[in-house]
């Protein structure tokens, strides 16, 4: 199974953990979605729900909102399963709190301890915290499944 994170938006970015690997790719990359198409059957992504938010400017947010929507028809043209999860709950998940200017900081610190492999290549910049917040998506994405793939096993297995 892969499970994949998608931070929308321009500066954004995509992440694909597998049972061995981690991958981070940013939005602007062309090879973005191709790298989903081979393995599109075996995946579940889930994708940050974003909204606009005051006193952004018009373009901004038009920007933003296409970028938003470019991924998720995408995921529909591949046939990718998504859920939407709002920030507040995947950040409540490894501890970041919701401070104004904080959870940057925290995503990125916390993305360096859990995937130290990606630490020097993929997160080594302050601006690299999109990629931060694509890979503790796709972890919180991992993390929800497997929890719902050992309930379906337990339901199930009265069939037996």
């Amino acid at each position: 199974m892969y499970y994949v994170g998608i931070d929308p938006g321009n500066t954004g970015a995509m992440a694909v953990l597998t049972p061995h690997t981690a991958r981070v790719i940013d939005f602007t990359d062309p090879s973005f979605f191709d790298k989903l198409k081979n393995s599109a059957e075996y995946a579940h992504c889930m994708v940050e729900k974003v909204h606009a938010m005051p006193k952004q400017g018009v373009t901004s947010v038009f920007t933003f909102g296409t970028a938003y929507g470019k991924a998720l028809g995408m995921l529909i043209v591949l046939k990718v399963p998504y859920t939407l999860v709002t920030p507040q709950k995947w950040q409540k998940v490894f501890g970041i709190s919701g401070r104004k200017g904080c959870t940057k900081k925290q995503s990125l610190e916390r993305a360096r301890a859990l995937f130290p492999g990606l630490a020097a290549s993929h997160l080594a910049r302050k601006k690299d915290h999109n990629r931060a917040d694509a890979l503790l998506i796709a972890e919180y994405c991992r993390r929800e499944m497997s929890q719902f793939e050992q309930k379906e096993e337990i339901d199930l297995s009265f069939m037996s």
